[in-house]
């Protein structure tokens, strides 16, 4: 996908354009204070703590918008935020309904506090409607996501609150999860789903959607027997209408609830219909996004985005999204392709030329679905080490993703973080343990971590920000200090490929795997459009065993190009795998280990799995994409991955392992931490050496 910049506005025009959609009309915000003198450094990047110093542990203040105590002023809120060199929070309303004081706040704090980094955090999915009447006039009905629907099976008129359908299957009264139940303990008892918003919309003889003769309303009843429902018509400002026979469809609304009412995703793919305008929902979500931090904007002193969630993909559980409005699911792919991808390229790469280089842009990277615009983004989030319910159980996945951004992004501000969340009911039984772990392994990957307090997770001489000082040499891996379990060359492993509907060839010293020209349609997995293969018969010995690869993809993801630098997710994992003895969903948490390749040079990425049986078996591989990939080389160790890095002040280590380990620090830091000695790991634990 080519990238056209040159058809982007400045940002200068598109305000002019959005005008009358300006974020103040959002919320009725209260007079802001008299602004500080200004300062001409505040928006500088370069001077800001986390870029300046880079000495770890680096932390960040997160969200914190529910805590009403530290909400009642601006001397409260700023002084919450401590020694933290960041605040990340949301400042505007989309998924909450926030303190409209908090903007004015932003902007104050940016400028009194240059050294500070300041970020909105957003939700770059969905957002609250029914309050909001500006913003059911800026997005039209076609800008919303829609599940397939059914048309009605007989004229309607406007007083009808009961529709007859060909089929009342695509509705349900348990449309929305509600993530605000309060638990078992609220009073009143929250419900635990929400009916569906639904469309009503007016079709023409070929089928195709007026969207502008369509209203929306909320079911209150679904007859399956009778293929009908129940409706409260006219809702969210819109007023109901008429409809003759075989003119109605009837699609429910994609969303979720969450603070308190039910959200609406847009619709990011390039298939979105356009408005009266010729204009689909990504350009609209980027222009006013944009709006917000132009000279007159609310967030006019903040120097960034951190994307909530903004999905490279649909998410394997929105399959059943209709985003071509077809009237039938597609989950984001029409004609082969991923037009969900290519709209959302599209969206940030708006959103980038309006903002600037020297703005950070950065969204969670968690999730296979996640963000890979590696290209166009500053950064990642991790929202957990590995995801938000799973602070340790996939750790290669974490340690592959923040490498491939660090090594890979292009931007001036590699701007990774961790967000110290524990979802996971027995990882929050251990908090001081967990997030021991995951900040340690953050600052070996050099990435920052959100505050979590009180730091008595860290030891006390290293809990200050900047307190390990900085990195010195590499990323250290200590399973390589064992003994490697497959020396064979590259032409043995080439024998060990196999991979049908696939040609793979030797060329230069490296594997090449393309798909064959004369390959049948059921060796392509082509549902799933990936490249996939198996290496036979590894030797795994029984225990935890690391496996790295270096692979590069020689092709880039479908529909886009070498330019785009969006990478390919790979993943690697044994034939037979233990049952950890923690359910299913758990089971995929410790083996469903993934990491990214990209097309400049080849990177190395690890698999660590945990309590392998003994006995050779077959790895199986899956690239992203169905272009060809090179495989450099494959070694496999006996050995739990830990982690080491010496910083100025001390050694970290880090241990994955479900037993304590015990680490030769000499052996696998060099001759310079010779009088370190050993060390001893607790399992699922970190420890932090002090040196001179």
């Amino acid at each position: 996908m080519q990238k056209t910049p040159s058809i982007i506005p400045p940002l200068a025009l598109l305000l002019s354009a959005i005008q009358l959609f300006s974020p103040s009309a959002l919320f009725s915000a209260p007079p802001a204070p008299p602004a500080p003198p200004a300062l001409e450094n505040f928006r500088d990047l370069s001077q800001k703590e986390i870029f300046k110093d880079r000495t770890y542990p680096r932390y960040l203040a997160f969200r914190g918008e529910m805590n009403r105590k530290i909400n009642t002023d601006y001397e409260t809120w700023r002084d919450a935020l401590g020694d933290s060199s960041g605040v990340m929070r949301k400042f505007m309303n989309e998924e909450l309904l926030v303190n409209p004081s908090t903007a004015a706040w932003a902007n104050r704090y940016a400028r009194e506090h240059p050294e500070k980094l300041v970020m909105l955090h957003l939700n770059g999915e969905a957002r609250q409607v029914a309050a909001f009447p500006e913003v059911l006039r800026r997005y039209f009905p076609g800008h919303w996501v829609y599940l397939a629907g059914s048309k009605a099976a007989a004229a309607v008129k406007n007083t009808d609150t009961t529709i007859h359908l060909e089929s009342a299957r695509p509705f349900t009264m348990r449309g929305y999860v509600n993530h605000n139940t309060g638990g078992a303990t609220a009073k009143p008892p929250a419900p635990a789903t929400i009916p569906q918003n639904v469309l009503l919309v007016r079709v023409d003889k070929q089928g195709r959607r007026l969207w502008n003769e369509s209203e929306y309303a909320k079911l209150t009843a679904v007859n399956y027997a009778a293929r009908s429902i129940t409706i409260q018509r006219g809702q969210f400002h819109t007023t109901p209408r008429d409809y003759a026979a075989g003119e109605l469809y009837v699609a429910p609304i994609a969303g979720s609830f969450i603070g308190k009412d039910v959200m609406w995703y847009y619709n990011l793919s390039a298939n979105c219909p356009k408005d009266a305008n010729g204009r689909q929902a990504w350009e609209l979500y980027a222009d006013e996004i944009a709006s917000w931090f132009s000279p007159a904007g609310a967030l006019r002193d903040a120097q960034g985005i951190a994307f909530d969630v903004n999905y490279f993909e649909v998410p394997e559980n929105r399959k059943n999204w209709d985003t071509d409005n077809d009237g039938k699911p597609d989950g984001g792919w029409s004609d082969g392709r991923n037009r969900w991808a290519e709209g959302d390229w599209k969206f940030l790469t708006r959103l980038r030329a309006a903002l600037g280089r020297d703005f950070i842009l950065t969204s969670d990277a968690q999730h296979p679905t996640n963000q890979q615009a590696v290209g166009i983004l500053d950064g990642m989030e991790s929202e957990g080490l590995v995801q938000d319910n799973d602070a340790w159980r996939g750790f290669s996945r974490a340690v592959n993703t923040h490498l491939y951004w660090k090594d890979n992004n292009t931007s001036d501000h590699d701007y990774r973080y961790v967000v110290l969340k524990l979802n996971d009911a027995d990882d929050a039984a251990r908090p001081q343990q967990m997030r021991r772990f995951a900040a340690a392994t953050a600052c070996c990957l050099e990435a920052c971590v959100t505050d979590a307090l009180p730091r008595d997770y860290m030891p006390p001489a290293f809990s200050a920000p900047g307190s390990l000082g900085k990195a010195r040499g590499e990323l250290a891996r200590n399973a390589k200090t064992a003994p490697q379990l497959f020396p064979a060359g590259i032409e043995y492993l080439k024998t060990k490929i196999e991979a049908p509907g696939c040609d793979v060839t030797l060329a230069n010293g490296k594997i090449q795997i393309r798909r064959s020209p004369t390959a049948q349609p059921e060796q392509l997995a082509q549902p799933e459009r990936r490249l996939k293969f198996k290496i036979k018969d590894a030797p795994l010995p029984a225990g935890d065993v690391t496996i790295y690869i270096k692979a590069r993809a020689l092709d880039p993801l479908d529909g886009f190009v070498r330019e785009d630098r969006v990478p390919r997710i790979i993943w690697l994992r044994p034939t037979t795998l233990p049952d950890y003895g923690e359910g299913a969903r758990r089971n995929e948490y410790y083996t469903r280990i993934y990491g990214m390749i990209g097309m400049r040079r080849a990177g190395e990425l690890s698999y660590y799995f945990r309590r392998l049986p003994a006995g050779a078996q077959d790895l199986e591989i899956e690239a992203q994409g169905t272009g060809a990939i090179e495989l450099e080389s494959l070694e496999i160790y006996n050995a739990p991955d830990i982690l080491a890095r010496r910083f100025d002040k001390a050694i970290v280590l880090v241990n994955p392992s479900l037993t304590p380990a015990r680490v030769n620090i000499a052996a696998l830091l060099g001759p310079e931490c010779k009088t370190a000695g050993e060390a001893t790991i607790p399992a699922v634990d970190a420890v932090f050496i002090p040196v001179e």
